[in-house]
């Protein structure tokens, strides 16, 4: 009865009371893909401990766990509505950071800083993307050099400090009755804390964007455009459909029902249809992450050049030569991509250097 419904989430017992069949169904059928992607997850982990090169190793398991980190995060939120809000805000932290391994992904497969500097040397860095400045024809093609791709690294990067630190303010406004999801009023802190969030992800989707167009003209071979869409898509999932949920229970969609208003209703939909979703784009990034990409280091072996793709070592060799897929070099990655020297004093533009 509407008269009974209340915003105020319910426990989990209350909250299963008042489901109905086909809800408690489709909450059976979310656990059941939830645990197939985990699996799946666990799998793929397996692949990429034994064959991929330790360097991108790290960057790929982030990469590739940030489907069952939603799907987990989101079925935990049907299950204790109570807790949605922390289940978002934790997946919005790995989120984050998952933003900033992809461009560490994306300087790696390139070669390193001084390899990806060069590759970008013809083209320069376009400002002119979305989805700050896709409109803006004033915006002009910058130099791909070291101080400029620092200042894109940044833009990215301040997402995984400001993510967790919003998060723990939100919690605590939360507790406080400060911070209501969807509720726009002057005295409550949702609409500060959305805004701040909206400029700090448009800021790193922008640094990130404008690094992407630049590297997927020499980077195709690593389908570094078809990686980007699929992490992209869990942004697109994250914003823009938690929004549309959140209009419709404005709107009393789905209507309340019992003890379960609109908006606890809606967030158990939204969420249900999370974790199927996490299940496609999880079975795409695996055919991805598993093709033979090629990445090149200087790495040699019998004194020639040794390629490695996708982070796989090549070559052939049993255990003896290859073991786990990982040059039996003792140099790292990081010493061959090492850090690009900072532009010696009076010939280096701190800010944004032109070509245009």
């Amino acid at each position: 009865m509407a008269e009974n419904c209340s915003n105020i989430s319910p426990s989990s017992e209350v909250h299963f009371q008042e489901l109905s069949l086909a809800e408690k169904v489709g909450i059976g059928i979310a656990t059941a893909v939830c645990i197939v992607v985990i699996v799946m997850f666990v799998e793929q982990a397996h692949f990429v401990i034994r064959k991929c090169h330790p360097e991108i190793r790290i960057k790929t398991l982030w990469l590739v766990g940030i489907y069952p980190m939603f799907a987990l995060a989101a079925l935990l939120a049907v299950f204790v509505p109570r807790a949605a809000l922390l289940c978002d805000l934790a997946s919005s932290i790995y989120l984050a950071v998952c933003l900033f391994h992809f461009t560490s992904l994306i300087i790696l497969y390139s070669g390193g800083i001084p390899e990806l500097l060069h590759k970008a040397e013809s083209t320069g860095f376009s400002l002119r993307t979305p989805p700050c400045c896709c409109c803006c024809f004033c915006c002009p093609v910058i130099k791909a050099t070291w101080p400029n791709l620092r200042i894109l690294r940044v833009m990215v990067f301040q997402t995984s400090f400001l993510q967790p630190f919003i998060s723990f303010i939100t919690l605590v406004l939360w507790l406080d009755d400060k911070y209501v999801k969807g509720k726009l009023e002057a005295g409550q802190a949702f609409i500060y804390l959305s805004i701040v969030d909206a400029v700090s992800t448009l800021t790193a989707m922008y640094g990130l964007i404008v690094l992407f167009s630049t590297s997927q003209a020499f980077l195709k071979k690593q389908s570094i455009l078809q990686k980007f869409w699929v992490l992209q898509l869990v942004l697109f999932i994250h914003t823009l459909q938690g929004l549309i949920f959140d209009t419709f229970a404005m709107f009393g969609l789905p209507p309340c029902r019992g003890k379960l208003s609109s908006i606890v209703r809606s967030n158990a939909i939204q969420h249900m249809v999370v974790v199927c979703e996490m299940l496609v784009l999880a079975v795409l990034a695996r055919c991805l992450y598993r093709r033979p990409h090629s990445f090149h280091t200087t790495e040699e072996k019998d004194g020639h050049p040794h390629p490695i793709h996708n982070g796989i070592a090549e070559g052939g060799g049993g255990e003896g030569e290859l073991q786990a897929g990982v040059v039996t070099s003792e140099a790292k990655l990081s010493d061959v991509v090492g850090s690009y020297p900072a532009p010696k004093s009076g010939t280096g533009n701190p800010g944004f250097d032109s070509i245009n």
